[in-house]
């Protein structure tokens, strides 16, 4: 039996997925390992990255063919590079101007990021071949 998932729904638990792992790798760094909440958020980040990248590729948006991988894996670290950036400014905002508990920061950061990003990789970077063949 083939169950139909929505492809927001797969971005969705693709993208909690990730985020699971991102955030219980910034907590284990931060709380346990006792590494600086914005070195940990990095971190957690990029582990969360290869498994977001590998998920949204094969999954989400259904891309596996191996000739377009060098050219997705460049375009989706490239928005990762923002991503990271964007992320770690928010969490540094809310942390220290907004006194965030770094978690809940980390969470927010995320959920902003995950929503322009939807767009970003569906429209720009898994973008469905013109031709059905490719």
């Amino acid at each position: 039996m083939n169950i139909h998932v929505p492809k927001v729904a797969r971005y969705i638990i693709a993208g909690g997925t990730a985020a699971t792992i991102n955030i219980g790798t910034l907590f284990l760094l931060t709380h346990f390992i006792g590494v600086w909440y914005l070195l940990s958020s990095i971190i957690a980040f990029i582990v969360s990255f290869f498994i977001s990248f590998y998920l949204q590729r094969t999954w989400t948006f259904e891309h596996n063919h191996p000739d377009t991988i060098a050219r997705h894996m460049v375009l989706y670290f490239g928005v990762t590079l923002f991503n990271l950036a964007l992320n770690t400014g928010i969490v540094y905002a809310l942390v220290e101007w907004v006194s965030v508990w770094y978690v809940l920061a980390q969470i927010i950061a995320g959920a902003l990021v995950a929503i322009s990003s939807f767009f970003i990789y569906k429209h720009v970077i898994f973008v469905e071949p013109k031709d059905a063949s490719v």
